[in-house]
């Protein structure tokens, strides 16, 4: 099964930006899969190909977990997953800008 990454959000070629609301949120898992994302996406100019395997492997976790992990953060907004017209096991994955909300959040604690 192959995956295309998007980022939507803010890039940087050099470094990965997460919001403080993943490390609040998310999971070893969740925090890990949705860091590996925005990772790959803004080293390749906000899209990259791989496949569940190669993203498991990077990841240090089975293929399933990528999967459930995957539509986890999909259900609850930190993604969204498109599977397209082919319908095969091939997904376009988009990092959903939550910058707005993250800065609004943290803002207000401060």
């Amino acid at each position: 099964m192959t995956t295309r990454y998007t980022d939507e959000g803010d890039l940087r070629k050099y470094r990965t930006e997460l919001p403080n609301m993943a490390d609040d949120e998310l999971n070893p898992y969740q925090y890990r899969l949705y860091a590996h994302y925005k990772r790959v996406c803004g080293a390749n100019n906000g899209s990259c190909w791989e496949s569940r395997d190669t993203t498991a492997e990077k990841c240090k976790m089975s293929a399933g977990m990528v999967s459930k992990t995957r539509d986890w953060l999909a259900k609850h907004g930190w993604i969204r997953l498109d599977r397209g017209d082919n319908q095969n096991d091939t997904y376009s994955v988009y990092i959903v800008d939550r910058w707005a909300e993250n800065m609004n959040r943290y803002h207000r604690e401060s």
